[in-house]
């Protein structure tokens, strides 16, 4: 209920932006959208102008904030260890996918402060 909700409120907000390369985005899944990470904005941009449902993952300390993870939970954000594996994470990711949904991920892990893509964490293309 909470994701439409998020949607429209930064649409409103943001207007109707330009997009280019619309047309690459394929019509049905499974996807998996890798993004640079410039901004607390990004992922509540792509939630709102991505056309199909996204599942974000999420690292697994922001869960533990009160407000930051009760709205990931609420949105069905998956979380993850930056370090190590987490089995159960991992075996979630894969079932957005195996049903057809779009997963995105932040493979840099936090965000950037430069306009230089910033290094990868390990294990972040274990969905791929």
């Amino acid at each position: 209920m909470i994701y439409p909700l998020v949607k429209l409120i930064i649409k409103f907000f943001l207007g109707k932006p330009v997009i280019n390369g619309k047309e690459n985005i394929p019509g049905a899944g499974p996807i998996v959208v890798v993004a640079d990470h410039t901004s607390l904005l990004d992922g509540f941009l792509l939630a709102a102008f991505y056309p199909q449902r996204i599942t974000f993952l999420s690292a697994a300390y922001l869960f533990k904030l009160p407000v930051v993870g009760a709205f990931l939970r609420a949105i069905g954000a998956i979380p993850v260890q930056n370090e190590g594996s987490e089995l159960a994470g991992i075996k979630t990711a894969l079932r957005v996918l195996q049903g057809g949904g779009t997963l995105a991920l932040f493979p840099e892990g936090h965000i950037c402060q430069t306009d230089k893509l910033g290094p990868f964490q390990t294990g972040w293309d274990i969905s791929l």
